[in-house]
């Protein structure tokens, strides 16, 4: 069967603007998620779940479980960058 990961991109469309004018860390954890799936997947064995198809979803808590639950996933990794102050 193999290593079964989900991914989460937290975050929903344009929630946490950064200091960077034009980032949101919403958008950039959901590009990474679907960059890490595809590198993730070309180890042999190894099948990657997103709890996103879409950047503007923004699933509960729960369904973001559900979906690594339903999935026997062994990993759950949740995405974040945590949008700090210019003094960071």
């Amino acid at each position: 069967m193999g290593l079964r990961i989900c991914l989460d991109p937290g975050h929903a469309d344009t929630a946490n603007k950064g200091v960077v004018n034009g980032y949101w860390e919403s958008h950039m954890v959901f590009d990474l998620a679907y960059k890490l799936k595809d590198r993730l997947e070309k180890y042999k064995d190894v099948v990657v779940f997103v709890t996103k198809p879409v950047r503007n979803c923004n699933p509960d808590l729960e369904a973001r479980g559900k979906v690594a639950r339903d999935n026997n996933c062994e990993v759950f990794i949740s995405l974040h960058s945590n949008a700090a102050s210019a003094a960071a």
